[in-house]
């Protein structure tokens, strides 16, 4: 069950947000005060975070900040301070959505299906960019919700890993073969680049490679969307 930190010092409008989020399957940890925030933060796995920025110990922007260093939790603010240096400066501390009071519970709780659903994609394997999506785990590609057919050697592409910032890209040996060796050479620092006597160098080396991938990627994912393309001209005109 995905977890929801909630901190909002007034009453009744905690008490209504846990409720409709509850409703939803969501566990909901509700917080008056920072200091109940931080705690709860500490000692509980959250997933997505929403807050207040007025509050009666301190200010909800640098709780914020805290919760984006520590993690990757989805940020929301859920503030009256609706001017534009308070939206950018609400943005500027990592956060992924800014709503401003009055609000709809309805549309916070949409926001709030939507930014979950992207955090089990990622827990599932699926990346999206734009209109494409790949599942790794399921070695299929879909542009606009239709699967594209690829060759074996295209899907072999797929064998491309993000694990705490690290990179492998698994040319030739598909997904399943890559894992492997993106564990082999996780263990033994390829990917630290303090290990390099270049460390820059290196760098730009790794940046380059991931370039490169996808670019091809996308370049094979065009040509069978084209031929796919084709394929239905021809079969309509006959």
């Amino acid at each position: 069950m995905k977890q929801i930190l909630l901190l909002e010092d007034d009453e009744n409008l905690n008490r209504g947000i846990s409720l409709k989020l509850s409703r939803e399957g969501y566990r909901v940890f509700s917080a008056l005060t920072l200091t109940e925030a931080r705690a709860l933060f500490d000692k509980e796995n959250i997933d997505l975070v929403i807050c207040d920025i007025t509050l009666p110990d301190g200010n909800g922007l640098d709780f914020g900040k805290a919760v984006r260093e520590k993690s990757n939790s989805v940020l929301i603010y859920l503030t009256a301070m609706d001017q534009e240096i308070d939206i950018v400066n609400g943005y500027d501390t990592g956060a992924d959505d800014y709503i401003t009071k009055s609000f709809s519970v309805n549309i916070l709780t949409s926001k709030v299906n939507a930014f979950m659903r992207r955090l089990s994609n990622k827990e599932e394997g699926i990346y999206t960019s734009g209109d494409i999506e790949v599942s790794v785990n399921e070695m299929q590609v879909k542009k606009a919700g239709a699967v594209i057919s690829l060759s074996k050697t295209e899907l072999q592409l797929e064998g491309l890993f993000y694990t705490a910032g690290t990179l492998l890209v698994a040319v030739g040996g598909g997904s399943a073969a890559g894992y492997p060796v993106f564990l082999w050479a996780k263990s033994h620092g390829v990917f630290s680049i303090r290990n390099y006597h270049y460390p820059l160098a290196a760098t730009v080396v790794m940046i380059l490679m991931l370039v490169l991938v996808q670019v091809i990627m996308v370049v094979l994912i065009e040509k069978s969307v084209r031929k796919d393309s084709l394929i239905d001209r021809i079969r309509f005109e006959n």
